[in-house]
């Protein structure tokens, strides 16, 4: 983790912590929820009890990792290989960091490689390339494809579903808007080009 251009003025007059920069170097997150571990704590009044505003011109996550496992041991729920995020201008307070966002910010980029995702039962989705930005999207190689073929999926079903093997080159989304309305996550998109 590396902080730089700390404003004492602002942290001293205006309790405000504001950095020119934030970077975080090759984070790996991965969690394990089979071996969490339920306590008996109190109801808190929300994820984070901040006392200070904070301001950073940009933060940066470079050559991250992402490893959700599923309930078992070698079972993947969501994974992205590497990805690159940065954030201009973003602030958070006591009162944001109760909503549903909680920050603002002026604009973002992500970069992601490697992406999977276990759709349930029987079906696997993956993306090879990910780009975004505050109004645009663009994923390449992107596959979602049942686990198991045809014979071997008729052996596992009960009611009849649809074998899938869905690949599509390259996908943009242009002129996404998103964001809460109440507790309804919403997104909009103007158009979609494969």
């Amino acid at each position: 983790l590396q902080l730089s251009g700390l404003d004492y003025g602002q942290l001293v007059f205006n309790n405000t912590i504001a950095l020119n920069a934030m970077v975080l170097a090759k984070p790996e997150l991965s969690y394990y929820p089979y071996k969490y571990i339920p306590t008996k704590k109190p109801n808190s009044k929300g994820v984070v009890n901040l006392l200070k505003a904070i301001s950073v011109k940009q933060l940066d996550i470079q050559d991250g990792s992402l490893h959700i496992m599923q309930d078992a041991v070698d079972s993947i729920q969501v994974s992205i290989a590497t990805y690159n995020f940065t954030l201009y201008g973003g602030k958070t307070d006591p009162k944001l960091v109760s909503r549903k966002i909680p920050l603002k910010y002026d604009s973002y980029q992500l970069k992601a490689i490697d992406i999977f995702a276990d759709l349930g039962k029987y079906e696997t989705f993956k993306v090879a390339q990910l780009e975004t930005s505050e109004r645009k999207l663009m994923l390449k190689e992107v596959h979602l494809a049942s686990k198991y073929g045809k014979k071997a999926l008729s052996k596992y079903l009960a009611v009849e579903r649809d074998y899938v093997d869905l690949e599509i080159p390259e996908v943009k989304f242009d002129n996404l808007e998103f964001g809460f309305d109440e507790s309804r996550f919403e997104l909009a998109i103007v158009s979609l080009n494969f």
